[in-house]
């Protein structure tokens, strides 16, 4: 990854510096004896992203030894219909007021993905701000965990992919002003597709899916009583400690 080295106070980056070493001579010395030693038969490949939202520009005196390849950004129309496409074979199985609800289950995912694209950005202290199609695939892919137990209902979706919303996206965030606004976020993008409001849906807070807590109903569904899953939480966290070398509390 060649956007991770930091600049020193005056704009080097050593490790940068160091590997370009390699390519403009072969090698390096040995610092004891002074000895010249030679690597042979090395590929390097490397990674980065544009400059900037705290990635370094990379000098060009060492991007002259790649062959560079760009990779153009998805359009929105794009990434709606490759996700439409996969929840429209999913939920078809579905009764029809869920499975009506696939194009826009997609494009409200689409729309908080960009938003949280856009505007959590990273920074020094938020380096791992960084969203990609492999989030925006993560949300579909919580919804297809559902069966026809788990979505008897439209709404029993809509919760469900605000539940996988949150967990791929709001789970990342650091602080409570960044939390505040993925939540005003998620309840207009559900008044927007969905054309319900947050507190009409979503009835126990906070939202959590998952096929753990009752043994007789294992099918992903949503958790609404609290007390039950921290039984089942505790329950496994015994059963863990039991075998582990070192327990957890």
């Amino acid at each position: 990854d060649l956007n991770m080295p930091a600049k020193e106070t005056y704009g080097a980056q050593p490790p940068i510096e160091l590997l370009r070493q390699w390519m403009d001579t072969g090698g390096w010395y040995e610092r004891k004896t002074s000895e010249f030693r030679s690597l042979v038969d090395l590929t390097f490949i490397g990674a980065m992203g544009p400059p900037g939202a705290g990635r370094p520009h990379v000098t060009n005196r060492y991007q002259r030894h790649f062959n560079m390849f760009f990779v153009l950004y998805f359009e929105s129309e794009s990434m709606v219909r490759i996700f439409s496409s996969v929840m429209q074979w999913f939920l078809g199985k579905f009764p029809s007021q869920v499975s009506g609800l696939g194009s826009n289950v997609v494009k409200a995912t689409v729309e908080i993905f960009e938003a949280m694209s856009n505007e959590m950005l990273p920074t020094p202290t938020k380096s791992h701000y960084t969203f990609n199609l492999r989030d925006l695939s993560k949300v579909h892919q919580g919804i297809c965990l559902c069966t026809k137990n788990s979505l008897p209902t439209a709404d029993d979706l809509i919760k469900c992919w605000a539940h996988e919303c949150s967990r791929v996206f709001e789970d990342r965030l650091v602080n409570d002003e960044d939390h505040n606004w993925f939540m005003e976020q998620l309840k207009q993008t559900m008044e927007t597709h969905f054309k319900k409001q947050w507190k009409q849906c979503v009835k126990v807070e906070p939202l959590i899916f998952g096929d753990f807590a009752d043994q007789k109903q294992a099918y992903y569904q949503e958790i609404v009583d609290h007390g039950q899953l921290s039984d089942a939480l505790q329950n496994y966290l015994m059963d863990y400690n039991q075998f582990a070398k070192r327990g957890m509390e």
